[in-house]
């Protein structure tokens, strides 16, 4: 696929995701739209048929739309969204992640609740295995994609995450309401979600600072201006 200056894209499966970067948004938006043009012939060429009704742009930063043209793909403008969805996780233009973390939420208790017969005190299958089902079918949601998004949301996303596993572990092993989560996770030798995709983030970082190829190893470092003030994903990894 040709590419232009200034201009990053990211191929997953038939998923196509161009990105730019710049002081000004006009400026990001002329660069993107300088790769959509040289991408579109390449597509004709090798017969492929772009989707224009589902694709979308989102802008990423403080400053506004206001005064921004829009993004066009043979002659059809793509729309300015506040939120998206790539690969399953839900990109916000503040990425503060928070529809991320709503939608998990609702996703995984979902998925607790049918799991209820089976978890539920009652059951008679052992503790051990109602705890690794757990693991397997509902922590595995709410930690997905969690290097990406652990170091930018709020504590109190935080929160909302951990009550999802705090409320299967106590349905699983039946403990009254005066025993703590905290006591309730380390019986059951069940880090809670943060303590895991901590874990699961020094583990990337390791393995991508080892890899052998360049493109691996920029993941997750900073792009753009650090006088931002803004969490990377590294950051995770530096907290105790």
């Amino acid at each position: 696929m040709p590419s232009t200056p200034g201009t990053w894209t990211n191929l997953f499966a038939d998923d196509t995701m161009f990105m730019a970067t710049s002081m000004g948004m006009q400026h990001a938006v002329n660069k993107l739209q300088a790769q959509i043009d040289v991408t579109l012939p390449w597509l004709q060429k090798w017969k492929l048929t772009l989707n224009t009704d589902k694709t979308l742009a989102i802008k990423f930063g403080r400053r506004g739309l206001k005064n921004t043209t829009q993004l066009k793909i043979y002659d059809q403008e793509i729309s300015w969204k506040p939120v998206v969805k790539y690969l399953g996780v839900y990109l916000d233009s503040g990425l503060r992640f928070n529809r991320h973390v709503t939608e998990t939420t609702q996703k995984a208790r979902r998925t607790r609740a049918a799991l209820y017969p089976v978890l539920n005190r009652l059951s008679p299958i052992p503790v051990r295995t109602k705890l690794n089902i757990h693991q397997m079918y509902v922590k595995t949601i709410i930690t997905y994609a969690g290097p990406a998004w652990g170091a930018l949301i709020s504590t109190a996303n935080w929160r909302r995450l951990e009550a999802v596993q705090s409320i299967a572990l106590r349905t699983i092993t039946g403990s009254p309401w005066f025993v703590r989560n905290t006591v309730i996770s380390k019986s059951s030798q069940i880090p809670s979600i943060q303590t895991t995709i901590t874990q699961n983030s020094k583990n990337m970082f390791v393995k991508l600072q080892q890899s052998h190829y360049n493109h691996l190893q920029s993941i997750g470092k900073t792009i753009g201006p650090p006088e931002l003030n803004r969490n990377r994903p590294g950051e995770l990894t530096r907290r105790t």
